[in-house]
């Protein structure tokens, strides 16, 4: 007489359950942009107002090294070292037909 493996199925189907669950983002869940400069400095200036200086003195410098001739991004960080104001990125308006 052969046993049916039910112990080994149920396990396997709940690997594939949890495999699935970590694979899948929540939704709603915001893509972000680690290598876009003009993000990091939208999140510096987000995570400034937010009071969060040290954060916003990462993103900048994380900027500055992706982009060491931007000079928005390295006025933020200057400003930000002197405790100034920082500024974000100018909204680019769609191109017209």
């Amino acid at each position: 007489m052969t046993r049916i493996p039910t112990l080994r199925i149920r396990l396997a189907i709940a690997g594939l359950t949890l495999l699935q669950a970590g694979c899948s983002t929540p939704q709603g869940a915001v893509a972000h942009e680690h290598y876009d400069p003009a993000y990091l400095n939208e999140e510096a200036v987000d995570a400034l107002a937010a009071g969060d200086r040290g954060t916003a003195r990462i993103l900048l410098e994380r900027a500055a090294l992706l982009a060491p001739a931007d000079a928005l991004v390295t006025e933020n960080l200057a400003a930000l070292k002197v405790g100034g104001v920082l500024r974000k990125n100018p909204k680019q308006c769609p191109s017209g037909p």
